[in-house]
C-alpha cells in the first residue's frame, strides 16, 4: 500500500524522467530498487532496536533469512519476466514486418431473432435483430 501511494504521489517525477528519455522498464526498475533499498533500511534498523528489545538473536535471523529469500525470490522472477517481456517483443517486431493483413472477412448470420421490447417513454415497440450463428 505504501509503494502505491509512493508512487502514484511521484507521477510528476516519473513523467520529468520518460520527458528526458528515460524507458518505462527502466523508471519502473528504478522505482522497485528505491523500495527494496527502503525495505533494507528499515530491516536494518528493526534489526538494531530488537537486539536490545529480544534477547533472542534466532529470531531475527529467521525473520531476516525469510525476508532475502522473498526479496531474492521477487528479483529473479522480476528478471526473468522482463527477459522474456524483451524477447517478446522483439520476436513480435520481427514477425509483424513479415506479415501483412489482405483483408478482412465478415461472418454471415444464419438466423436472426427479432426481440421486441416496450418502450414506455415513447409508447411503441422497439424492434431489434439479434444475429444467431449455428457453429
Amino acid at each position: 500500500m505504501v509503494s502505491y501511494l509512493s508512487g502514484n504521489s511521484r507521477r510528476e517525477e516519473f513523467a520529468l524522467l520518460r520527458l528526458q528519455g528515460v524507458k518505462k522498464m527502466k523508471s519502473s526498475l528504478l522505482f522497485l530498487v528505491e523500495q527494496m533499498i527502503l525495505v533494507l533500511m528499515g530491516n536494518l534498523i528493526g534489526d538494531v532496536v530488537m537486539l536490545f528489545v529480544v534477547p533472542s538473536v534466532s529470531l531475527m535471523f529467521v525473520v531476516n533469512g525469510i525476508l532475502l529469500i522473498l526479496m531474492a525470490s521477487a528479483a529473479l522472477l522480476m528478471t526473468l519476466g522482463s527477459d522474456i517481456w524483451i524477447k517478446g517483443t522483439k520476436t513480435m517486431a520481427k514477425y509483424e514486418e513479415s506479415f501483412m493483413t489482405i483483408g478482412t472477412v465478415r461472418q454471415e448470420p444464419d438466423s436472426y431473432e427479432e426481440i421486441m421490447e416496450w418502450d414506455a417513454e415513447f409508447k411503441e415497440y422497439n424492434v431489434t435483430k439479434k444475429e444467431h450463428y449455428d457453429s
